[in-house]
């Protein structure tokens, strides 16, 4: 037997990529609006594994910095995710995507919109029934997914001179 050698990291050289083609699909699931997140791993092995993503969750704040709010690792065998708004998540919550493979991790993906990406359209079909004293005003929402928990309408009410 001869002389032990240095120890060599295995998978020093692994190179991952972010997962690719990320893409966010709007729907209202039992009322409540629900970010659909679909995106393609190209760090997959010859035997059709591959590490898992992270998916990084974050706010934005008023200085414009990034502050995480949550980390989920989805498994690699999958690469599609849903989120709800009801879940307390802040409007303007962004994600990115991330190759996690433990000790070794790989590119991050860019920020992108996880609610914004739905159009938030005004009200149609407004109606005003009014008299001396009072007004009653009637709208219906537009939005092409529907109503969902959370959703407010801001009314601005004018006087003319």
């Amino acid at each position: 037997r001869g002389p032990e050698s240095e120890p060599l990291d295995l998978f020093s050289e692994l190179d991952l990529d972010p997962p690719g083609d990320i893409s966010v699909t709007p729907e209202v699931v039992n009322e409540a609006l629900t970010a659909v997140l679909s995106w393609n791993n190209p760090n997959v092995f010859e035997d059709k594994t591959g590490p898992p993503v992270k998916i990084k969750l974050w706010d934005e704040t008023e200085d414009g910095e990034m502050k995480m709010i949550e980390e989920i690792i989805i498994p690699n065998n999958e690469n599609q995710m849903r989120i709800s708004l009801d879940k307390g998540y802040p409007w303007q919550t962004k994600f990115s995507l991330q190759p996690d493979f433990g000790t070794i991790k790989g590119i991050e993906s860019a920020y992108v919109d996880l609610f914004n990406q739905m159009q938030l359209t005004p009200p149609t079909n407004i109606t005003i029934t009014a008299n001396q004293s009072t007004s009653h005003v009637e709208w219906t929402h537009s939005l092409e997914h529907g109503q969902f928990h959370g959703l407010g309408t801001i009314l601005n009410i004018w006087m003319v001179d």
